[in-house]
């Protein structure tokens, strides 16, 4: 067989696709953020409240407000409170000494007379922190629940 000859074919191999990484580096971990799957996440959350905000709408009770008028107050059955412009406090038009005095002289009156509701009337020129101040005093050092603010019908 002497038409065969020997030879050795090499073939080449390519190398692989080596990717370049940001850094000039290679051995630094890559720092990246992938953004697509946050923005698809936020643009789900979007989607999910356009459908939920009207069915949030439906789940309130329909509520029918009472009209509002000024009621009669029965003058045996409600103690009459006045503060006065310049600090002074009556009761049933009796004078009270001081604010400390308050509290015990309505426990007072209210057994003596059994009276349980009380009518405020307060000066409008009284600033707003002492009818606080009033109130405050009547809700944590009296048994009073039933309090009435007066006012002036509008003309």
């Amino acid at each position: 067989m002497r038409g065969l000859e020997s030879f050795t074919i090499r073939i080449k191999r390519e190398q692989p696709v080596r990717r370049r990484r940001p850094s000039s580096n290679p051995a630094q971990p890559y720092a990246g953020i992938n953004l697509v799957p946050l923005v698809d996440l936020a643009l789900n959350l979007v989607l999910i409240m356009i459908i939920m905000a009207p069915t949030m709408q439906l789940a309130r009770l329909p509520v029918e407000l009472p009209a509002a008028k000024s009621a009669d107050v029965d003058k045996y059955d409600t103690l009459r409170l006045n503060l006065a412009d310049d600090g002074r406090l009556s009761i049933d038009g009796d004078m009270v000494n001081s604010w400390e005095e308050l509290p015990q002289e309505l426990k007072t009156r209210m057994q003596k007379f059994h009276r349980d509701k009380i009518l405020l009337e307060v000066d409008r020129r009284v600033p707003f922190r002492e009818t606080s101040r009033l109130l405050n005093l009547l809700r944590h050092r009296t048994p009073i629940t039933n309090i009435s603010i007066g006012t002036v019908p509008q003309k």
